[in-house]
């Protein structure tokens, strides 16, 4: 039969490509103000949203999240929330040419590197930080300091065919985190 040095191998391998090929799935679905956290609920409220905020569970490859969206001075906002209410993450979303172009031209060399083609479809600036300084970067005090990464939502070409992928990049052009999006299944006929 097998020896154990050959079944140790194999589990090796397995666990080498699946670490390699992430593919990122998400279900997303509304959820009713007094079924979130009241410690996240404070936080939206420091906040001074001025547009309504929705709430959502967000259930990934990562776990189970609850998520508020809103849209402040034409920006729109997503902020995650761990299941006891504690900020994970800040997203912008924002126009490529609102970043400096010396961050572009990096990124642009991570994508260039990684896809034989590719098309930006969104980009966000994530933060992660203290809870002071999220308030504030949402409010809009520039000047506080934080970790900045770019989440991008890109189409690109590998081999011989475009697929959608979520990519985390840091302002220096590294790609932290690669997952390949994957269409959400459907009940229904699509023609």
């Amino acid at each position: 039969m097998f020896s154990k040095k050959w079944l140790f191998i194999v589990f090796i391998l397995i666990g080498v490509f699946t670490a390699v090929s992430q593919e990122k799935f998400e279900r997303e679905y509304r959820v009713d103000t007094d079924e979130v956290p009241l410690k996240a609920k404070t936080f939206i409220e420091k906040c001074r949203f001025s547009k309504q905020v929705k709430w959502y569970v967000e259930e990934s490859q990562d776990g189970k999240t609850y998520e508020a969206k809103s849209v402040k001075k034409g920006y729109k906002f997503s902020i995650e929330f761990d299941l006891q209410g504690t900020v994970l993450d800040v997203e912008k979303t924002v126009k490529l040419t609102e970043i400096s172009s010396a961050k572009i031209k990096k990124i642009e060399s991570a994508l260039t590197e990684r896809f034989r083609k590719y098309k930006i479809k969104k980009i966000q600036v994530q933060w992660k930080t203290d809870t002071n300084s999220y308030i504030a970067l949402i409010n809009g005090d520039v000047k506080v300091s934080t970790n900045e990464l770019y989440e991008l939502v890109v189409k690109g070409k590998v081999v011989s065919h475009f697929k959608m992928y979520e990519l985390l990049i840091n302002p220096e052009g590294t790609i932290l985190k690669e997952l390949e999006i994957v269409p959400a299944n459907s009940d229904n006929l699509q023609f």
